[in-house]
């Protein structure tokens, strides 16, 4: 599955979605995309996931990519060891439900649609 994120008709990002034993997840965004865009994006995508009966999600995150590691652990998201270039990252379905009640930020109406 992919999820085209599009800000004033215009595709700024997207996330896709891969369901193996445990689903695997990417994101991207274009570099100049504003933050409240790309965190309200994953916000609404982690909401949606795990209303799909999906109870965890895994990545695989370049160590390099310092930006986001930060993402990921504003998010709840772990962050393990796998090997010399990449970090695990995992979250499970409550560890979600759990995070984002301290994500405040989101307590305000997000207006989006899901296209199919």
């Amino acid at each position: 599955m992919f999820y085209a994120v599009f800000f004033e008709n215009s595709l700024v990002g997207g996330v896709s979605l891969t369901k193996t034993s445990i689903p695997t997840w990417a994101i991207f965004f274009k570099d100049d995309i504003k933050p409240y865009i790309s965190l309200s994006a994953i916000y609404i995508f982690l909401n949606h996931i795990f209303s799909l009966n999906i109870e965890k999600l895994e990545a695989k995150l370049k160590k390099t990519n310092k930006s986001a590691y930060r993402f990921n652990k504003f998010f709840g998201i772990e962050i393990t060891e796998y090997d010399a270039r990449y970090y695990l990252t995992k979250i499970t379905k409550s560890q979600w439900i759990d995070h984002k009640q301290k994500l405040k930020i989101f307590n305000r109406d997000i207006q989006y649609q899901f296209i199919v």
